[in-house]
């Protein structure tokens, strides 16, 4: 994360203005004949409930970015801002009339939000240390240059025919594989009624190796196996459309936008007993049957995307060569489209445990890169990476009065974004922490599958 910028912009909304004050709501003393409350009550009886602000704020904001020349402005640079809004006593909720359980006494008015440090997260204090942007607040982008580089960049090779046919020979022993397994299927469903027999088929198709090979099967037979069909199938639909988009783009600069993650989650992270808001409706002082609960969530949706401008050159797509509509050329953009290329890095992934090579090395990530530029002479002008992240977190506040349960909400809404360059492709670094659970499935299968 850039921890230096051309410069820093803040800016704070206050509302309502710093020494106003704001009306919450008043109690009152019940009217009583022979020392029984009537159920009237004295409108002047009351003690009103007022807040005298000293900073308060809705909004605050903020924003480190460069300073460039223009209109029009066609360079970029590194962003970052931060946006927070928080809702102020001035957020009243609940308004209502709440009666003591003895009659004595009602509160007439509604009931502001807990104390700023009940939120957590970043607050207005935090926005005086962010002067280099570098606080924890902003999410981490490492490891996505590659990833972006991979999804955003031209993509001329839309099946892998050269892998495929190099793999084919792994089919025999995959098919073998899953008729194995529904061989034993079907004797354990040929006669139901053996039910000991089921049992005993049941515990050997679980057994872990058996589970291991199984799963192996699926995730490097059938799933790439029937995902290139697919593949060489879409090509061969739309064979006319690919070569007239290839043709058109071939040595011009192309914007390209991708989207590479986009993940939301809620959590509960903390919750309790006891009346966290004002005024206090606490069991003591009658009104609230029982203990009031309060629990406060977090719900986050974050977004990671790419955008560059990128362009390529391959020979067989430039209709300025005179042999452009020879057979020759004509087979090379077919052979280009399903992936037949001899090329590094078709070799490569075509090369036994290379996958596995992937996973704590960047050999993979190099030979990728290098065959775009050797190969498909791609380049890009720019590639910066996007996040976006919206964080609201929400105080849930329950009272159980004495005319029933009331649930009050307060959420304070912390967003960033960030803007970056993408780093090399070749930097990538993936550590077994970084790992799906896909992957670490698939690890730990292997090792059961070749343990004897």
């Amino acid at each position: 994360m850039p921890t230096t910028f051309g410069r820093i912009r803040r800016r704070v909304n206050l509302l309502p203005k710093a020494g106003t004050s704001v009306k919450q709501g008043y109690f009152n003393t019940a009217n009583t004949t022979n020392g029984t409350p009537n159920g009237s009550y004295s409108p002047f009886k009351f003690t009103e409930q007022t807040f005298n602000y000293n900073a308060p704020w809705l909004t605050a904001q903020v924003t480190g970015d460069e300073v460039h020349s223009g209109p029009p402005y066609v360079t970029g640079g590194p962003f970052s801002t931060l946006r927070i809004t928080y809702m102020t006593p001035f957020d009243v909720q609940g308004r209502g009339v709440y009666v003591r359980s003895d009659r004595f006494q009602r509160y007439v008015g509604g009931f502001t939000c807990p104390a700023s440090s009940r939120f957590g997260g970043p607050s207005l204090d935090d926005l005086n240390l962010l002067l280099n942007m570098s606080s924890p607040i902003f999410p981490s982008m490492e490891g996505w240059g590659s990833k972006a580089w991979a999804k955003a960049k031209p993509q001329l090779e839309r099946a892998s025919a050269f892998v495929f046919f190099a793999e084919f020979k792994d089919t025999p022993r995959m098919l073998k594989t899953s008729s194995r397994e529904f061989h034993d299927i079907w004797n354990t469903l040929a006669d139901p009624l053996k039910k000991a027999d089921w049992a005993k088929a049941a515990a050997w198709k679980m057994r872990p190796k058996r589970a291991a090979d199984s799963f192996l099967n699926q995730q490097f037979g059938w799933k790439p196996f029937l995902g290139d069909l697919q593949k060489f199938h879409e090509v061969y639909l739309n064979t006319t459309k690919l070569m007239t988009d290839f043709t058109d783009r071939n040595d011009k600069w192309t914007r390209r936008k991708v989207t590479l993650m986009h993940e939301t989650t809620s959590t509960k992270v903390d919750g309790g007993t006891g009346c966290i808001i004002s005024p206090q409706m606490t069991v003591p002082n009658g009104y609230c049957v029982s203990n009031p609960t309060w629990e406060l969530y977090v719900d986050k949706e974050t977004t990671i995307s790419a955008a560059g401008r990128f362009k390529y050159y391959r020979p067989e797509f430039d209709t300025r060569l005179t042999e452009y509509n020879s057979a020759w050329m004509a087979m090379q953009r077919r052979m280009t489209m399903y992936g037949l290329r001899v090329s590094p890095a078709n070799i490569y992934r075509a090369t036994p445990w290379t996958w596995a090579l992937d996973w704590v090395s960047s050999v993979g990530e190099h030979v990728s890169y290098l065959n775009d530029i050797l190969v498909d002479s791609v380049q890009a002008k720019y590639l910066y990476l996007v996040q976006t992240q919206v964080e609201k977190r929400k105080i849930r506040q329950v009272l159980p009065t004495t005319a029933g349960p009331v649930t009050l909400e307060w959420t304070r809404v912390i967003e960033t974004k960030q803007r970056q360059e993408a780093g090399s492709p070749l930097d990538f670094n993936l550590t077994w922490d970084q790992l799906t659970p896909r992957q670490l499935a698939i690890a730990g299968a292997l090792g059961i599958s070749r343990k004897k």
